[in-house]
């Protein structure tokens, strides 16, 4: 039996279980609070962590106190919860955590109950909180709730039915359709930064070994294709590894230059590798996605 029919047949009690629970649960609601969720229907990276950075520098540009809530996976403070400490690293408060703390100047709040986070700061003049990976939590009443999904080439490991993309206020397509309602989503290259986040343009002519441990490590490999950046072998490891010392011994045993993701970056800094670059990334905003942001923004603090 082909494996996607088994994984349908799998997810299926979950798919269920999430569809009673987005109806029925019962949610938090803050006032003067705009909540916006940006998640996917699916397990795995769909680039839901560039575009809550993209949206939480549009408000902070726009002078709008913004905080951003996550459930800080695999980090030590995921069950505690609390305020990310950029010093105290990954390990601590999760790989994305540290990857949007440091593209970011608001504050970035990891635990499993996020309603409890939300909480300290309910009295502060924060205005925007944002939910990455929220689609599927649901004890908060959301304002604008935004999926990103891949119509042409869907993941088949869903914690949804597809039918529950008509809950999302937005949509953002993977692929490049032209599709009532939606919006494209652009990821575009930053540029490559040096092991002291330097960005440098010392990577013409080199070849490099570039590994990843992220939900879609294709999408890696082809912005590094796109880019004209070659490499020698690509090494792929789980979503949200964190490196041992042997996988480092073996990358670094080719004597080329490494690549990886700004988000594996964030997990390397202990072992002091030489001859390390990372890839960055940014979401491109349209002026009209931008406009509809401080529409739905101004029509709920106005409330």
């Amino acid at each position: 039996m082909p494996l996607k029919p088994i994984l349908m047949i799998l997810l299926f009690p979950l798919k269920l279980i999430n569809y009673m629970r987005r109806r029925f649960e019962k949610k938090a609601e803050f006032r003067g609070k705009f909540i916006i969720s940006v998640g996917n229907i699916s397990f795995g990276g769909s680039g839901k962590t560039p575009l809550v950075i993209e949206i939480s520098r549009f408000f902070e540009n726009e002078g709008i106190k913004t905080a951003v809530f996550l459930r800080g996976y695999k980090g030590k403070m995921e069950k505690i919860g609390g305020k990310v400490v950029l010093s105290e690293g990954a390990q601590v408060w999760g790989d994305e955590a540290i990857l949007i703390k440091r593209n970011i100047v608001s504050p970035v709040f990891v635990g499993k109950d996020r309603v409890k986070q939300i909480e300290t700061i309910a009295d502060s003049d924060t205005r925007v909180l944002i939910l990455d990976d929220g689609f599927q939590y649901f004890k908060v009443k959301k304002d604008l709730e935004i999926i990103i999904y891949d119509f042409e080439n869907p993941s088949p490991l869903a914690r949804d039915f597809k039918s529950e993309l008509n809950k999302a206020d937005i949509i953002f397509n993977r692929a490049p359709l032209k599709i009532k309602n939606h919006e494209q989503y652009e990821i575009i290259m930053d540029g490559i930064y040096d092991s002291n986040d330097n960005k440098t343009d010392d990577y013409f002519n080199k070849e490099f070994i570039a590994f990843s441990g992220i939900g879609n490590p294709e999408s890696f490999k082809n912005t590094l294709s796109k880019n004209n950046i070659s490499y020698k072998k690509f090494f792929t490891y789980p979503d949200h590894y964190f490196y041992k010392q042997d996988d480092i011994d073996t990358i670094t045993s080719y004597n080329l230059p490494l690549i990886t993701t700004e988000k594996d970056f964030v997990k390397l800094r202990e072992f002091n590798i030489k001859d390390l670059y990372y890839l960055k990334i940014r979401v491109k905003l349209k002026d009209k996605f931008k406009k509809e942001l401080i529409k739905k923004f101004e029509e709920k603090i106005a409330l």
